[in-house]
């Protein structure tokens, strides 16, 4: 049965709507299916009892604040062509949001006032592992101002939430916020959950004010990256590098100057076993009337000559971050005189008493720790009830306007609205008088209409709501947003070759399976999903979209243009040269779904890099074309060897190593094997390096002051010459024999083949400074048939890498190279050893 209502109630102004004219709409679409769920809908709350409670419990107001809040059934997600609203919130507190800001982004017109639905998401893995729907909602309730009173969410209305931003929502470490640092709420349209509400004065008598709580306000700028961080557990941005000082502003809300204050700071050293000691100070500064410039902003700024008041000083040694409280209480005026400027100082030494100069390293953030008064400060404010206990009364002062706007944020999922019922207007401004009985200690946010956080440009997004999970395939494609469109024809090449594809937009992958925020986690989850619940898992995923270490685009130390469309899954590497550590990109490590460490992925893991609509349709026209285009079968059985010699990079001597001979023995024995041994019947054929270079250090001087190593000038210059050296015929080798697939055992980086420069494309310092060069583009020969290239040396496919000069890795070069070059690379992303890239070549080639 359809039953209809013509009445319609609104809580917020208690009016009843009586519709006389209806038009009903009925369509009739098959139910989907529903997955099992273990989850049941909690008993439902009886008014009835309320009086009960008064009678029987002491405390009855705040033990039903106590009350768990009710567990929501996540929905069986299905596509809806009915769109919703994502609003992105950097910090916690009362935000208002104007009907106009959500009017612009798409939201539906006359929705009704009280079917407005904000919501947070998130993806439980716990409730996934144990058999349950993992998809968690929880409603926020809202208060919507209906300023005409006519039912409708329209113009001139606002919207007021107490919204928890990502640092209290989301992070439990410092480093949880590597990939995003805002969190996410949806606004959709629905049976809005209603907003408790309670009155601020409660008619407690002869009650004394609170005069101040405890609370802590923190220091910390996200503009420098560090991709070489001690421990993989450690926050990855930093105000600045190796910086001995600098100055910095604390915006300090209102302090009780009677009590005192400390500070807590989080340090990271940089390991020096000359100098292990580091000494880190802050405090307060004294102002002067010269200037200096800001080291983190380049502003010029009131200058300070020394820290007036040295708070916080602390000797830590070795390779560790230290997270630790100032020893001692300092008098808390310093804080409302000193105008929330603050020094930071560091220095190493030998001994713990004796530091010089020079930082070797970080301040990742510092906290200071004070009594605040009960005061607004710029029209907000967040309080608490402290440590009292009981019944307690807070005059909170400094507001413009008496219409205030107060949540109790206890539970930022569950807020109430305290009503301000209770104001006074002295010394030209309203004060608030709120009252509680508590038994723990309760948090508050206010703020006027006017003052009130704002989202800001860009910060509501429209979507339209994806069912990923239920879309089963077996040619899964996850592609950054604007780049799904250029990747169709590949799409639809696929299908018609029978696969089923799955369309992804990497917004989406976040949205389901991350609550709308950034995390590679969310790519993995989303495969985990399919292999353990759809009835075929997939075989095939496809990323479609450049990757780049520093996820969020912000360090001024960064190469500008590089940008992370689809993340790649970073594992941590403590390495043993001299580079120290890295990060080391592992797209196949988001297949590792099965539990068990075998290191086998259970899907094929494969990466268009591309960073642009024209270079996705490029490489998307590229494929097809290899695909569907027939060439002559002594092409398919085209493998080459190219090796790398035994000279090696060294500044002080003639280096042969002899170990490294290897990279020509295994080569040639690869060869041999796949000649004679493989169905394929391979017609093999090798480029060793070493018959050109062995020749060069003949044509080269040998002075003690002008040694002969790899990348000498001489060397350099004979390996490039365009008539007689080893890089034209190397790409002779590519071009003209016609090779299905390459293979390379050396020396390498990101933009470079071998220590002699053998193939270059780009410019990097790993090797010297090189010029610019661009081989790749300079010798490839136009409408050659594309080769497979299996590359096994350090960091040859290093496609997410930070400052990278503003070029791509040299194996993604090679398929972005529209009508030439490779189709596929497989090549380390990191620092690699002899013995086991020998191996694993071996293994791969075995197979």
């Amino acid at each position: 049965p359809i039953r209809v209502s013509t009445f319609r109630t609104v809580p917020s102004t208690g009016l009843l709507r009586v519709y006389r004219d209806l038009v009903l709409r009925v369509s009739f679409e098959p139910e989907p299916a529903k997955r099992e769920t273990a989850y049941t809908e909690p008993a439902g709350e009886d008014p009835h009892w309320k009086s009960v409670y008064a009678r029987t419990i002491a405390n009855a107001d705040e033990a039903a604040s106590y009350r768990a809040r009710k567990a929501r059934v996540a929905p069986v997600r299905t596509r809806t062509e009915v769109p919703e609203l994502k609003l992105a919130v950097r910090e916690s507190g009362v935000y208002r949001v104007d009907w106009e800001e959500l009017d612009a982004a798409g939201l539906p017109g006359g929705v009704p006032a009280d079917a407005v639905v904000l919501a947070r998401r998130e993806y439980g893995d716990e409730e996934f592992a144990a058999g349950r729907d993992p998809f968690l909602e929880v409603e926020i309730p809202v208060l919507v101002e209906d300023r005409d009173s006519d039912g409708i969410f329209g113009a001139g209305d606002q919207l007021f939430a107490y919204l928890a931003g990502f640092r209290e929502d989301r992070m439990k470490r410092d480093n949880d916020d590597r990939w995003a640092s805002e969190a996410v709420y949806f606004l959709s349209v629905g049976d809005s959950p209603p907003l408790p509400e309670r009155p601020g004065w409660r008619g407690y008598e002869g009650l004394a004010q609170v005069v101040s709580f405890p609370d802590s306000v923190r220091w910390e700028i996200d503009a420098y990256y560090d991709n070489k961080t001690m421990a993989e557990s450690l926050d990855v941005y930093y105000p600045a590098g190796n910086v001995v000082s600098f100055f910095l502003e604390l915006p300090v809300p209102p302090v009780d100057t009677n009590g005192t204050y400390e500070i807590k700071a989080k340090t990271v050293n940089v390991y020096s076993s000359i100098h292990p000691y580091h000494r880190y100070v802050i405090g307060p500064a004294e102002i002067l009337d010269s200037a200096y410039v800001d080291t983190l902003t380049g502003n010029s700024i009131p200058g300070d000559t020394a820290i007036v008041d040295t708070v916080f000083d602390e000797t830590t040694s070795g390779p560790y971050p230290a997270v630790r409280m100032s020893s001692g209480l300092h008098d808390a005026s310093w804080l409302a005189r000193k105008v929330n400027r603050f020094s930071y100082r560091g220095s190493r030494g030998a001994t713990p008493d004796a530091p010089i100069t020079g930082a070797l390293g970080f301040l990742d953030w510092f906290e200071v720790h004070a009594p605040f008064l009960y005061r607004a400060w710029n029209g907000r404010a967040r309080f608490s009830t402290g440590k009292e206990i009981g019944r307690v009364q807070m005059e909170v002062g400094g507001f413009t306007t008496p219409e205030v706007v107060v949540f109790d944020a206890t539970d930022r999922f569950a807020p109430v609205r305290v009503v301000a019922d209770s104001v006074r207007f002295e010394e030209g401004a309203y004060t608030i008088v709120l009252q509680d009985s508590v038994s723990a200690t309760r948090v508050y946010a206010a703020a006027t209409a006017e003052s009130a956080l704002r989202l800001g440009e860009g910060r509501v997004v429209r979507e339209t709501p994806s069912a990923l999970h239920a879309e089963e395939g077996d040619y899964l494609i996850v592609a950054y947003d604007d780049f799904l469109g250029a990747v169709e024809p590949l799409a639809a090449f696929r299908e018609e070759q029978g696969y089923r594809v799955v369309r992804a937009k990497i917004s989406d992958v976040y949205d389901e399976f991350n609550g709308g925020i950034k995390d590679p986690l969310a790519i993995q989850r989303w495969l985990r999903y399919a292999f353990e619940r759809w009835e075929t898992p997939p075989v095939y995923v496809l990323l479609v979209g450049d990757a780049y270490e520093e996820a969020r685009g912000i360090a001024t130390n960064r190469t500008p243009g590089d940008a992370d469309y689809v993340p790649t899954y970073l594992m941590f590497f403590r390495g043993s040269f001299a580079d120290g550590n890295e990060w080391v990109a592992s797209d196949a490590r988001y297949a590792l779904l099965d539990g068990t460490v075998d290191y086998a992925p259970e899907m094929i893991v494969g990466r268009l890099p591309v960073g642009s609509v024209a270079e996705t349709e490029a490489l998307a026209r590229k494929t097809i074309a290899y695909e569907t285009e027939r060439r002559e079968e002594p092409w398919r059985r085209g493998v080459g060897f190219l090796a790398d010699d035994a000279w090696v990079k060294d500044s002080s001597l003639p280096y042969h190593n002899g170990l490294q001979t290897a990279f020509e023995t295994a080569s040639f024995d690869f060869a041999k094997r796949l000649a004679v041994n493989t169905a394929l019947r391979a017609d093999t054929a090798t480029f060793f390096l070493s018959r050109y270079t062995d020749v060069f250090r003949s044509l080269c001087p040998y002075d003690p002051p002008s040694p002969i190593y790899a990348d000498h000038p001489c060397v350099l210059d004979l390996t490039k010459d365009p008539v007689s050296g080893a890089t034209p015929r190397a790409f002779d080798f590519l071009n003209d024999r016609g090779l299905f697939f390459v293979n390379y055992q050396g020396h390498g980086n990101r933009t470079s083949l071998t220590h002699e420069l053998l193939m270059v494309h780009g410019k990097d310092t790993a090797f010297g400074t090189v010029p610019l060069r661009t081989d790749l583009t300079t010798y490839s020969l136009a409408g050659a048939a594309p080769y497979v290239f299996l590359a096994f040396g350090c960091a040859i496919s290093e496609f997410d890498v930070f400052s990278s000069f503003g070029f791509d890795a040299l194996g993604e070069n090679m398929i972005l190279l529209p009508d030439r070059g490779g189709i596929l690379t497989y090549g380390s992303t990191g620092i690699e050893y002899l013995g086991p890239n020998i191996r694993l070549n071996g293994h791969v080639l075995d197979q």
